[in-house]
């Protein structure tokens, strides 16, 4: 999937491993590349969390994990990411389908949502309310 790059070029999705400090790797990245001018960008989206991530990391003395299991819209377009028919789509076609299935993922975890309000598990819902931030998505905040 491609969007244009501010060279001129276009620049492609992918995911790469970002390394932090030599000592930190975080797998499945979405990055925009640019071949051209040699341009790689974090996915806007999604920066915060990874550099919460860092943090975290950092602090815990962990080496290395895969970022879609810590953020669920990374993990959602990854999942597209991985159906071969969306690695050639253009970038407005596969962001238009990460956008429809985030909106199915939110159904999902606001269903289990109100089966841990039920069973009065205030943390449960608290990570469940985390997720559910994340997946606050449209197509325009991909560039």
């Amino acid at each position: 999937m491609d969007t244009p790059c501010n060279c001129g070029q276009i620049k492609s999705l992918g995911f790469r491993t970002v390394i932090y400090g030599n000592q930190i790797k975080i797998k499945h990245v979405p990055v925009w590349e640019c071949e051209q001018c040699g341009l790689y960008e974090v996915f806007p989206k999604i920066k915060q969390d990874l550099r919460k991530l860092l943090v975290q990391l950092k602090d815990e003395g962990r080496v290395s994990v895969y970022f879609d299991e810590y953020n669920e819209l990374t993990d959602v377009m990854y999942e597209v990411y991985q159906e071969s028919i969306y690695k050639e789509a253009d970038a407005d076609t596969y962001l238009l389908e990460v956008s429809e299935r985030c909106k199915e993922r939110i159904n999902l975890l606001l269903d289990v949502y109100g089966y841990a309000k039920q069973q009065k598990d205030k943390q449960w819902m608290d990570q469940l309310m985390s997720r559910l931030s994340q997946l606050t998505f449209t197509p325009a905040e991909a560039t």
